[in-house]
């Protein structure tokens, strides 16, 4: 059972937020990559693609929603997402919307 709230991130940022929110998140994401890239290095323990992938979905840049869709259908996705909640806390929210 898990105890204590989940930190909710939302992989699309909404539009209306500011550009300060926007440089924010291109922060986090940049930061979590460059770190994920150091845990991902042989020797070093943690969870390091998975924080490669955080940072993937905190930045915003064109084909990210297809490359979501992409890979919301992957098991490894599914399992780091899994990892996310249940681990570290972070409830990542897939709000993307569908293309009529």
């Amino acid at each position: 059972m898990m105890t204590g709230r989940l930190l909710r991130l939302s992989v699309l940022g909404k539009p209306g937020t500011g550009i300060g929110t926007f440089f924010i998140r291109q922060g986090l994401g940049i930061l979590c990559i460059v770190i994920g890239l150091v845990l991902a290095v042989p020797g070093i323990p943690g969870p390091g693609l998975v924080v490669v992938f955080l940072g993937i979905l905190l930045l915003d840049f064109p084909g990210k929603v297809r490359l979501i869709h992409r890979l919301g259908t992957r098991r490894w996705f599914r399992l780091a997402r899994v990892f996310l909640r249940k681990r570290m806390h972070i409830l990542l929210e897939m709000n993307i919307p569908q293309d009529p």
